[in-house]
C-alpha cells in the first residue's frame, strides 16, 4: 500500500485526512490541490483527483486517484495574474475598453470600462448591434457600420471617431480601433 500521508505537507494533512474521510463517507469524489513532497524533499502543488470505481449496483468498489504536478502550470497561472493586472492598469490610466463581437454567435463582450464610457449599466444593458446603435449618435453609425462592413469583407482593421449618446442626452466623443480575427 502506498504511503501517500507520508508525502502530504504537515500543515495540509488534516485537511487532506479529513477529506478523504468525508469522500469515503459520501461516496463523492475528492479534488484538491495540496502540497506533495518529491523525492529532493521539495514540496510542489499537485492536483489530487480521487474517485470511487463502483459495481453494477452502485456500490463502491475501491477508489482510484491521480496526483498531477501542478508546479509549472501554476507559475504560469501567476504571470497570466500578472499579466492581466498590468492590462487592467494600463486601461484604466489610458481610460481605455475593450471589446469583443463573436459574429457567429452573435455575442458581444465588453470590458466594465466600455460600459463607464458608455454612461450605461452592465446589469441593465444587454449588448447587440441593435442596443448600440442606441448609443450612438444617427449621423455616426451609419459611418461607423460602413467601416465594420469594409474590415469584415477585406479581414482587416478600422479606427473611427463617433459621438456616444449618453443616457442623460450629453454626448461624449468617442475613438474605436478594431481588427477583425479569424478562428
Amino acid at each position: 500500500i502506498f504511503a501517500w500521508r507520508d508525502y502530504v505537507h504537515p500543515d495540509v494533512l488534516p485537511v487532506a485526512l479529513e477529506r478523504r474521510r468525508q469522500s469515503f463517507d459520501n461516496g463523492e469524489p475528492i479534488e484538491m490541490t495540496l502540497p506533495l513532497r518529491g523525492a529532493n524533499g521539495e514540496y510542489r502543488p499537485f492536483l489530487a483527483l480521487v474517485v470511487p470505481v463502483r459495481d453494477a449496483t452502485g456500490r463502491v468498489e475501491q477508489w482510484f486517484g491521480t496526483c498531477t504536478d501542478i508546479s509549472a502550470m501554476e507559475g504560469t497561472l501567476k504571470r497570466l495574474h500578472v499579466a492581466e493586472e498590468r492590462l487592467r492598469l494600463a486601461t484604466e490610466a489610458g481610460n481605455i475598453g475593450t471589446w469583443e463581437w463573436d459574429i457567429a454567435a452573435n455575442t458581444i463582450i465588453w470590458s466594465d470600462r466600455v460600459y463607464a464610457l458608455h454612461g450605461v449599466d452592465p446589469a441593465r444593458f444587454t449588448i447587440t448591434v441593435d442596443s448600440l446603435a442606441t448609443l450612438i449618435h444617427p449621423d455616426d453609425f451609419a459611418m461607423l457600420w460602413q467601416k465594420v462592413q469594409q474590415a469584415l469583407a477585406e479581414n482587416g482593421g478600422y479606427s473611427a471617431e463617433f459621438r456616444a449618446i449618453l443616457p442623460d442626452g450629453s454626448m461624449r466623443w468617442l475613438s474605436c480601433w478594431a481588427r477583425t480575427e479569424s478562428n
